[in-house]
């Protein structure tokens, strides 16, 4: 049975956290890296924003749980004739040593996975006085009946508010634990950036005739409408 990464993994899609690629171009030119420097996404999904990391001249290595997903990112990075090094695995046993990476970023993954352990791996893999730059989905306030059918239909176990993220990242060991670009999901769609256009999404052929992928996106786009208001977005930041 389809649950919602498998939709994500059939179309192919590199903007489908909160704010769209649209926020993290804004999160890339609004974060001071040292360039070049060691860079993980974790949960790169098909590597958009990987290989915009890597045009940018950092060091990147991007890991996903699912093999499809990081097939259709190893064409992308052929076809825009960019060097990643792509990596299947588990968010919850990163395969990487500790004190490994000069800046960690993570695109809605965390809320979909055991936070706290996720966290933790986050905290391990980084180099000391390293940051975590994670765009998670975040309750305003949320009633009984919209959590039941966000946590059934997105298969997460929980909606946890902004004060809930920085307790969990600062329980992990983070340092000097913040929410940056905090934006309501419905002022988001009133007030959404230009999105560009990915050129390199690779939608599986049969994905429009699947009635289990249709069926997942009316009730997708239901979902979003019913919960705007209730839901928000932002940049979990914190120091190792």
């Amino acid at each position: 049975m389809m649950d919602y990464q498998d939709m994500l993994a059939y179309l192919g899609l590199g903007n489908a956290h909160p704010g769209g690629y649209a926020a993290t171009l804004d999160m890339l030119k609004a974060i001071s890296l040292p360039n070049p420097c060691k860079i993980l996404e974790v949960g790169c999904g098909t590597g958009r924003t990987a290989c915009a990391l890597a045009k940018m001249g950092h060091e990147v290595t991007a890991v996903d749980i699912r093999s499809n997903m990081i097939e259709k990112a190893r064409k992308r990075a052929s076809l825009e004739e960019i060097e990643v090094n792509w990596v299947i695995g588990d968010v919850h046993q990163l395969p990487f040593d500790a004190d490994s990476y000069d800046a960690l970023i993570v695109e809605s993954v965390t809320v979909f996975v055991d936070s706290d352990r996720a966290m933790g791996e986050y905290y391990r893999v980084l180099k000391p006085g390293a940051k975590l730059y994670d765009r998670e989905m975040m309750a305003i306030q949320l009633p009984p009946d919209l959590k039941e059918r966000i946590c059934k239909f997105y298969g997460v176990q929980k909606v946890p508010t902004a004060n809930n993220w920085v307790e969990m990242a600062s329980k992990s060991g983070f340092r000097e634990v913040s929410i940056q670009s905090y934006i309501s999901v419905a002022e988001e769609m009133l007030n959404r950036s230009f999105e560009e256009v990915d050129q390199y999404q690779f939608i599986d052929p049969d994905v429009y005739t699947n009635p289990e992928f249709i069926e997942m996106s009316i009730t997708n786009t239901e979902l979003m409408f019913d919960t705007m208001e209730q839901l928000a977005h932002g940049v979990i930041t914190g120091m190792k």
